[in-house]
């Protein structure tokens, strides 16, 4: 085969196939399984495998602008939009997302690698390509009746005739990459590498992110971090409704870059793509072999549980080899996972449903019932700690003054109104309880303030509420799952939990054991997303992911930077799961990170006040007219401090 065949060849369905043999061995068992499962859905998969290369690209290169973006970025839109246009009167709130490298070999990879600098900074380059699909967004409007206006759709995707794409432009250092031209074939090393390593230009990073106008812009530049160790940045400015669709697609963006480095640089063909779609595919089924297996009534009885399983969610779509193995892989766990929740991939969701229906209306009679299970399943999500870190850079000042997160109890409660659009037989909306994502400044200070603070009498809700009462369920996101538990018992709360740092196997079973003093099991639910698949460490404990993460890192208003930074600790104390600006000096992000450790330890916690503040908080996001006339009155010095107060030095 010549290889100009082998660039036009998709992948064939065999290729994906193991060999096994007449043992009864487990390893041999899910090999033949998953042979098994691809025969039953080959017309699908090659349906899917027909419009990429070899290499697992897509031919024609359409992926659209929310390709890599989870349910939640459509479900916390309705309240993004909310803010900047009831709550600032829209008036520009622009927000700069960071990419975080947390593997040491790679960061120091990419600071020293001309050639892998380039393929990130071109692969960021090519998302100026991705078009964003108006028909994705009116459809999961439709189908989980979420809040949003035909403005909202046009303002994010353009126009019909004109879509809008996912990044206007790619900085490199501050200013525009101008490529030699004269000397192309050596642009890695030459005109590239000098504009990225000449000296840093703070005013003119700032004039990026301080004001890109209606634009997402991307920012590639070096410079030292906090710690003075010399890194490559990447980040990504625009308003916030626009530039929230980047959070994911830049780590997705990046992490692929890695990936495939980290693929193209083995001399082993084993480890090409192919084989990697191929084990990343096993190790899905694998991952769902062993969850059903511990679902089955006869391993929950031994533990206690009677028959309730834990019921499981896809989270995908940020760390993954790439959009094709998304789709393979949404199909296996929809249609193999029992008590299946449900994918955070919208894309997936509704690209593999007009292949199926593509197929189905085909004149085939053998096809006409092809995944029956994936069809029943619709994407799944709540919110995020963007929302959380956003909201405490807003109306940090409510934060400081309280001594708790009031921003935070402020974007759930803004969520739970402002998300869907339910509503009950007299055209009131129905004010469904929510979980709780509570750990971005620790579990411990959200659930004191959820159990404190009343929600007063207003249009929306006829007589007061404690905060803790729309709570329906709890999502643990960091520290352990025993200590989660531990939280949660310490504030009375009871309800249903979700475990989602599930890395194996092992932490299905931790989440299925656990069980609360009155004997109930408060797991339920469990998000997975590198376990299906993509993680090496779900069936290998030695092996080593590429670990990253991207957050807000900056947040402006009225063209001026609010003088709260976004900032997550979570529940444990680790250092790799501290979020913050990293561009930061170390003096202020030391300071900044301990005032943030006084409202997480609950050292400043005004009793006294504490309801009349979160009152002027609800009063000024436009939520309900204060009725109580000895409120306290917020007095605006006091609400302009930050954490860390002085940003001259930053």
């Amino acid at each position: 085969m010549s290889k100009e065949e082998i660039k036009i060849e998709e992948i064939k369905i065999e290729e994906l196939k193991f060999e096994t043999n007449n043992s009864n061995n487990s390893n041999n068992t899910i090999k033949e399984g998953f042979n098994n499962w691809l025969d039953a859905n080959q017309i699908i998969i090659q349906n899917i495998l027909k419009d990429y290369t070899r290499d697992g690209i897509k031919r024609d290169g359409s992926l659209s602008a929310t390709t890599y973006n989870d349910y939640y970025k459509f479900s916390m839109l309705p309240v993004i939009r909310y803010i900047e246009t009831n709550v600032f009167k829209n008036r520009p709130i622009y927000v700069t997302f960071g990419v975080n490298i947390r593997d040491t070999d790679y960061r120091q990879k990419i600071l020293e690698d001309t050639n892998l600098q380039q393929n990130i900074f071109d692969a960021l380059t090519k998302l100026k390509n991705r078009k964003f699909d108006r028909t994705i967004f009116k459809n999961i409007i439709k189908d989980k009746n979420l809040n949003l206006s035909e403005d909202d759709i046009n303002d994010i995707c353009g126009l019909e005739d004109n879509p809008r794409s996912l990044v206007q432009d790619v900085y490199l250092n501050g200013i525009a990459y101008k490529e030699n031209k004269k000397n192309k074939k050596n642009k890695k090393n030459n005109n590239f590498q000098t504009q990225l390593t000449e000296n840093i230009n703070t005013n003119r990073n700032e004039k990026i992110i301080k004001n890109p106008g209606n634009d997402v812009i991307i920012n590639m530049f070096k410079m030292k971090d906090f710690d003075g160790e010399y890194r490559i940045f990447i980040e990504a400015s625009g308003p916030w409704h626009k530039v929230t669709w980047l959070e994911t697609s830049m780590m997705q963006c990046v992490y692929e870059v890695l990936l495939r480095d980290k693929l193209n640089k083995n001399t082993n063909i084993n480890e090409k793509y192919i084989e990697w779609l191929k084990q990343a595919l096993l190790r899905c089924y694998k991952s769902i072999d062993q969850v059903n297996d511990q679902n089955k009534k006869e391993n929950l009885k031994k533990i206690g549980r009677d028959t309730k399983p834990i019921h499981g969610a896809l989270f995908t779509g940020r760390r993954t080899g790439g959009y094709l193995f998304m789709l393979i892989q949404n199909l296996l766990v929809g249609e193999k996972l029992n008590h299946f929740l449900g994918t955070s991939s919208v894309d997936a969701y509704y690209d593999l449903n007009q292949i199926l229906k593509n197929i189905n209306n085909s004149k085939n009679k053998n096809v006409q019932n092809l995944a029956p299970k994936f069809k029943n399943i619709k994407p799944a999500g709540t919110h995020a700690h963007e929302l959380s870190m956003v909201c405490a850079s807003l109306f940090g000042g409510y934060d400081n003054l309280a001594g708790l997160p009031l921003s935070q109890l402020l974007g759930h409660y803004l969520y739970y109104l402002k998300s869907s659009t339910n509503t009950n037989r007299n055209g009131n909306k129905l004010l469904n309880k929510i979980p709780m994502l509570p750990d971005t400044l620790g579990t411990d200070a959200f659930l004191y303030a959820a159990n404190l603070l009343t929600i007063p009498e207003n249009m929306k809700n006829k007589k007061p509420i404690k905060f803790i009462d729309i709570i329906s369920s709890a999502r643990q996101d960091s520290g352990t799952l025993l200590g989660f538990i531990k939280i949660l018992r310490c504030h009375g709360f009871d309800g249903p939990v979700m475990a989602s740092e599930i890395e194996n196997i092992s932490d299905i079973k931790k989440a299925l054991a656990i069980k609360r003093i009155n004997g109930s099991f408060p797991y339920e639910f469990f998000g997975a997303g590198g376990f299906f698949g993509d993680s090496l460490k779900a069936h290998d404990k030695d092996a080593k992911n590429i670990s990253m993460a991207v957050k807000a890192v900056r947040v402006f208003k009225d063209n001026k930077e609010t003088n709260y930074y976004p900032i997550k600790t979570g529940n444990s104390n680790s250092i790799s799961k501290k979020e913050i600006n990293r561009t930061l000096v170390k003096n202020n992000a030391n300071r900044i990170f301990n005032d943030a450790l006084k409202i997480k330890d609950l050292q400043k916690v005004d009793l006294d006040n504490a309801q009349g503040i979160f009152e002027n908080l609800l009063r000024d996001t436009n939520l309900f007219e204060v009725s109580n006339k000895n409120n306290i009155r917020i007095v605006q010095k006091k609400i302009n401090q930050g954490f860390g107060e002085s940003k001259s030095n930053q």
